[in-house]
């Protein structure tokens, strides 16, 4: 009987009881392989099934699309696959109203999931179809993926596939939701580091030294006003550039700062004085000090363009750890603590509820809600400044003064 010419790369494979199954097996070059910024779509070995017949029929499919990956062609993926789901999700209302941050984590967690090779198939989890993922499937990728990236990371994933399926049946896409009763339990965070006045002001001295003052001020805004990192240097615009920074316009010297959060859409009018004189010397300081570059109150004056333009977060980012580390301060110092270092001041102060100057909604520290206003946020300051005065005059006083 003459031998049968196999298509390439098909091979045999002998079972036991006489039985004959064929794979699809590609070179191992291929596998560490990236061709436009994708990695081969197909582990080393396919399986094509027992039946010659429908093995071709696989076979042209999987080649196809294996050719199209070598050529660099970006095939549009099938429809009803989980491929086609997340690009259907990333055109969607649902994910065009997530933060931009949001939505770049989103495609992290949906990358991993498409990419995810399904350990009885040999392919890409985004080649499968919708309708046939089973909780099985959902288990197995969350088992392997807590080896590959950890317990927040895979929980993560789990919780992006989770929303987008629930929203796959909204649509009817898929007819059940595999990712539903996982028991996921996200492991705590680590506590953000709440730095001390101390060492927020050898920050604020070392920018100074280092000719960075605009990297002091944006300290003293964040620790003073008790403001997020985001609210005071902005965020990226979906668009492009740069959205909700302090602006100069903001700010009226002697009298108020007016802050609308970025997160929680809080307006805030905190007061620069009260009856007792300043509430926020040290702030008003360094605004004096500083030098207006545009609309924005924190800019980058050495912006390549050669104009002080709107301080991007990676540049940001990347210069606050020089100064950093100028000061001598450790790694857990970081711009995003210096506001829970200004609410702990707070708290130490006696101020039970610091909800006027941070503009949280909710709080678990009191029982009662208490309406934000003006008033409370100067009491507030009040009591912060007469306990900085308090530990002023006992430090002179242990030195003799």
């Amino acid at each position: 009987m003459p031998k049968i010419a196999l298509p390439k790369y098909m091979r045999i494979k002998k079972l036991s009881g006489g039985k004959t199954a064929y794979y699809l097996n590609f070179p191992t070059r291929y596998q560490s392989k990236e061709i436009n910024g994708r990695r081969c779509p197909f582990s080393t070995s396919v399986a094509l099934g027992g039946d010659f017949a429908q093995a071709c029929v696989k076979h042209s499919t999987l080649m196809k699309q294996f050719d199209e990956w070598r050529e660099g062609v970006d095939p549009a993926p099938a429809e009803g696959s989980v491929d086609w789901l997340f690009g259907k999700y990333k055109r969607s209302r649902k994910y065009d109203e997530l933060a931009l941050r949001t939505q770049k984590d989103y495609d992290l967690q949906m990358e991993r999931l498409a990419e995810y090779i399904m350990p009885k198939s040999k392919r890409r989890f985004g080649l499968k179809m919708v309708k046939t993922v089973r909780p099985g499937n959902a288990d197995k990728m969350f088992e392997d993926m807590l080896d590959a990236h950890g317990d927040r990371q895979a929980s993560y994933a789990m919780q992006v596939a989770r929303i987008i399926w629930n929203w796959a049946k909204r649509q009817d896409f898929a007819d059940t939701n595999p990712f539903l009763s996982m028991g996921l339990k996200m492991a705590a965070k680590q506590a953000t580091y709440a730095p001390s006045r101390e060492e927020y002001e050898r920050f604020k001295a070392a920018a100074h030294d280092m000719g960075m003052a605009h990297f002091a001020l944006a300290a003293t805004l964040a620790f003073e006003l008790v403001q997020r990192g985001g609210d005071v240097i902005g965020r990226e615009a979906k668009g492009g550039g740069i959205e909700g920074a302090m602006q100069w316009s903001d700010y009226k010297p002697g009298e108020y700062f007016q802050i609308k959060q970025n997160k929680t859409g809080a307006p805030l009018r905190l007061p620069m004085r009260d009856g007792n004189g300043p509430l926020f010397p040290e702030l008003e300081q360094e605004l004096a000090q500083a030098k207006k570059l545009g609309p924005f109150i924190i800019m980058d004056p050495t912006h390549r363009s050669g104009v002080p333009m709107p301080m991007s977060a990676h540049k940001f980012r990347r210069l606050f750890r020089e100064i950093r580390e100028k000061a001598g301060l450790p790694k857990g110092f970081q711009f995003k603590g210096l506001r829970h270092g200004g609410a702990t001041e707070l708290g130490d102060a006696g101020v039970e509820d610091v909800r006027p100057l941070t503009g949280h909604t909710n709080i678990k520290m009191t029982e009662t809600y208490n309406q934000l206003s003006t008033r409370k946020a100067g009491t507030a300051a009040r009591k912060r400044q007469l306990l900085k005065d308090e530990i002023a005059d006992a430090l002179k006083e242990l030195n003799g003064g």
